[in-house]
């Protein structure tokens, strides 16, 4: 059986992902992810007129101060950002972006992070053991699929691993739900342009041999969406 769920996948400036990500292991979140997930769904319960704890207000209440951080960093390197959410919030993260005139979800994501990395220390403080106490972010179970690839397969997916800032395991499992959704016509799912080329390209591979794939190093793919 299939388990559904939401990719946001948006692109942050390498600067600002870089500080958010510090931000977050200065103030043992558990992860990205689970802030983003916070950040999101609190913004959405805001604006359908829903209370937050004080820490998460005095950070959304940043927002309206910070100006357009993608037109500032227009010209920066970018970075994926890709964290999973319930595929409930769908529409009513899109009445939130209508509602507030982000007009995308990635201008939205770039102002929460902003908004974020400008809490004070006693609100982020505040927040982290607010998450951490009520545990408001659980991560879905997912299959485990493991496969071989060869040492210089491994050594390209390293590398292009590693300038995305990921683990291979996360570059592999973000590649899978991409082809996923494009093979699906996904609807729910945001394909960067130039990442919907790489799928294409993928897709339209016509056979292989079995020296491509030589068993010399075990890579694993988690996802949510493959499997029986």
């Amino acid at each position: 059986m299939r388990k559904e769920y939401y990719n946001y996948v948006v692109k942050l400036p390498v600067l600002l992902h870089d500080l958010f990500r510090e931000k977050v292991a200065d103030y043992h979140f558990t992860d990205m992810t689970v802030v983003m997930n916070h950040l999101v769904k609190s913004y959405i319960r805001v604006t359908c007129g829903g209370k937050v704890s004080t820490a998460t207000r005095r950070i959304l209440l940043h927002m309206d101060r910070i100006p357009d951080m993608g037109f500032f960093f227009r010209r920066q390197e970018k970075v994926v950002l890709f964290f999973e959410m319930d595929p409930a919030v769908t529409d009513s993260l899109q009445h939130a972006i209508a509602s507030g005139g982000w007009g995308n979800r990635q201008r939205l994501a770039v102002c929460l992070v902003c908004a974020f990395c400008c809490g004070a220390d006693v609100t982020l403080n505040n927040l982290s053991m607010e998450l951490a106490a009520e545990e408001v972010f659980r991560r879905p179970e997912g299959y485990l699929v493991h496969t071989y690839v060869s040492n210089y397969q491994y050594v390209f997916l390293k590398e292009t691993a590693s300038a995305q800032r990921m683990s291979v395991e996360g570059i592999l499992t973000a590649a899978a739900e991409l082809l996923v959704g494009s093979d699906d016509g996904g609807t729910d799912y945001h394909i960067p342009e130039s990442l919907g080329r790489v799928a294409e390209s993928v897709l339209g591979i016509k056979g292989s041999t079995l020296k491509d794939f030589r068993r010399q190093r075990l890579v694993s793919i988690r996802t949510n969406t493959i499997g029986p």
